[in-house]
């Protein structure tokens, strides 16, 4: 059963991450081509969900010559 985002859940998820200073893209399937840095994460409603850093937050690890 695909039953889909769950805002709180998404939110919680981002909000976790961005405590870690992580600027995540989340998906309920996972993307085509895989970031090397793609992740999951099982919500408390048993929705499995894909997250990896954003473009944004690569292109920001970039300039400072860092990664994860």
């Amino acid at each position: 059963m695909d039953i889909g985002f769950h805002r709180d859940c998404t939110a919680t998820l981002k909000r976790k991450q961005a405590e870690l200073g992580v600027d995540v893209d989340i998906f309920v399937k996972p993307p085509k081509p895989p970031s090397l840095h793609l992740e999951q994460w099982r919500c408390p409603h048993n929705v499995v969900y894909w997250y990896q850093p954003s473009m944004m937050q690569l292109e920001r690890w970039k300039r400072a010559g860092t990664s994860r």
